[in-house]
This record gives structure tokens, sequence and C-alpha cells, in this order.
């Protein structure tokens, strides 16, 4: 993403830029619900003059290209959102449901606007075993420990299946 458009990289987090339907964005744009802390404001503020970039710096000539049909989900993205699976998870269904928008858009069945991924609160799941998981959120714990297993059915491969 670097080489095809380094407007799109953070300077800040390294990640990619998102706009809050999760479509890489060249701007810089706070994620719906989060707020920049002190650090990022202070370490945005350059001493430096802003120099466009020329015709002949690498990735130049597509940074005025349309990224709207690229997104990007999980780790790589700049969501403000904490890193992990589970809200990668989060976003890809978001990310999903918005290219679907973006195809009926192109053949005219629709004219919906996109989703925007607003993150959950910082939370830690640990799955103790196929029936007992502990979730922290924020300060508060729960701990579950039913007959139900706590994997999804859908995500599971036959070979984890019990009879």
């Amino acid at each position: 993403m670097a080489a095809l458009s380094p407007s799109s990289i953070s300077p800040m987090t390294s990640r990619i830029r998102v706009a809050p339907s999760l479509q890489v964005s060249s701007a810089p744009s706070r994620p719906v619900g989060s707020r920049a802390t002190s650090l990022e404001n202070i370490s945005s503020l350059s001493l430096q003059s802003h120099v466009p970039p020329t015709a002949s710096a690498p990735g130049s000539e597509h940074e005025d290209e349309d990224l709207s049909h690229i997104f990007a989900i999980g780790d790589v993205a700049d969501t403000g959102a904490i890193q992990a699976g589970h809200t990668a998870y989060w976003q890809a269904e978001v990310a999903a449901r918005n290219i679907l928008r973006l195809i009926d858009r192109v053949e005219g069945r629709a004219t919906e606007e996109l989703e925007v991924y607003k993150p959950g609160p910082p939370a830690i799941k640990v799955t103790l075993g196929l029936v007992c998981r502990s979730i922290l959120i924020s300060s508060r714990t729960d701990v579950f420990d039913r007959k139900q297993r706590s994997l999804r059915p859908a995500t599971m491969s036959r070979s984890h299946k019990t009879a």
C-alpha cells in the first residue's frame, strides 16, 4: 500500500488510514467513537514545511487515484480499535456489507449509504476449552461456563466438532 499510495499510511501508527466505512483513505481521519490522545496530537505536529510529492517520487502517480474500492481491516487498518482478532472479525463483517453495497450501486440496484464501523470497548476473550470462556471488558470480567460451545458453530471445522 505504501508504494501505491504513500499518503494512505499514517506516519503516527504506520497503519493504513481508513474512512469510517473501512475504505482506504489518503486523508487523516479519526474513526467514529475514538479521540486523538495527547501523544497523537503532539506527534502530528511538525516543524518541517510540507513538500508535495514530485512527479518522479515513487507512488506519486497514484496519489490522486480513487482508492474507495479498497478496504483495510484488522491490524493493518488505523481504526482506533484495539489490535485483536475479534475486532478484525467485526471489521470484516462491516467491510463485506459495504463491498456488497458498492456492487449494488455500480449495478444500479441500490443507493444505500455505506455502514460505519464503530469500535466496541476494548476487550480480551480467553477461551478455556470448548465450554468455558472469560471476557474482560474495561474493568469488568465475565466468566461463562455453560453447556454451549464458546466457538461459533459456523466457523468450526468438522475436526473440532464432537458427537
